[in-house]
């Protein structure tokens, strides 16, 4: 069985890299949401292979999470 895997993301450049590539094989599609980020956490989850979506303002978790829905 595959997944797809929703994250959301604001300022998470430091960790974000990490956090997917101990994401279990299971994990067919992680899709990083980033919520008004500001720092370079986009391009650090799309170069660690995840489908990335940015939100152009700070909009809240919730809607970080619907989003990537």
């Amino acid at each position: 069985m595959s997944v797809a895997v929703v994250i959301p993301m604001f300022n998470e450049a430091a960790t974000i890299a990490d956090l997917l590539w101990r994401m279990p094989p299971e994990v067919a599609e992680p899709i990083v949401v980033g919520d008004g980020s500001t720092d370079d956490g986009p391009a650090q989850a799309a170069a660690a292979g995840a489908r990335v979506l940015s939100l152009g303002r700070r909009r809240g978790i919730g809607a970080a999470i619907r989003e990537g829905l």
